[in-house]
């Protein structure tokens, strides 16, 4: 069982993770979980190319495309040791658990619909469900029997590109 249930179920509903969502800036990022352990800089500053930095927080990575947050991400490495206590997440550790059916079972019991994402040329892939209400997109890793990789909520809808969809259930 996942502890603190309607926080998570938030979280794949809406892509709020505790204090944070779409509106938050750089500036009050910090203010709320302090200096990042890392920030990565895509283009290094390349000239006329767009800035896209990744704030690194143990688990979590919010990517700001220009000033704009673009991705919150909330992986479950346990080399990464959680998420940064200020977020007062209780259900990261439990979640972490998951499997693909059991994380499809609590779509199904809270309705939530979702589609199944396929990259034809990918032989054994990943399971990556792609929940629409929330802009949510859910990996599970292969090499580890299905089990949860990541949750990343994103602030646009955004093209699948070359994935195949597929109903979820």
């Amino acid at each position: 069982m996942i502890k603190d249930y309607t926080s998570f179920i938030d979280f794949i509903k809406t892509g709020r993770l505790g204090p944070l969502d779409f509106q938050v800036s750089k500036t009050s990022l910090i203010d709320i979980l302090g200096r990042p352990k890392s920030i990565y800089d895509s283009y290094r500053g390349e000239k006329d190319k767009p800035e896209i930095l990744t704030y690194h927080y143990k688990n979590l990575e919010i990517i700001f495309y220009d000033s704009e947050p673009l991705y919150i991400s909330v992986g479950f490495d346990s080399r990464k040791a959680g998420l940064p206590k200020e977020l007062q997440i209780s259900w990261h550790k439990s979640a972490k658990k998951l499997f693909l059916g059991d994380f499809v079972n609590i779509l199904k019991t809270e309705n939530i619909t979702c589609e199944r994402l396929h990259q034809p040329a990918l032989i054994g892939e990943n399971a990556v469900l792609w929940l629409p209400q929330g802009r949510i997109d859910v990996r599970f890793l292969i090499e580890t029997d299905l089990r949860i990789w990541n949750i990343t909520a994103v602030s646009k809808n955004i093209s699948h590109g070359r994935w195949e969809t597929s109903e979820c259930f």
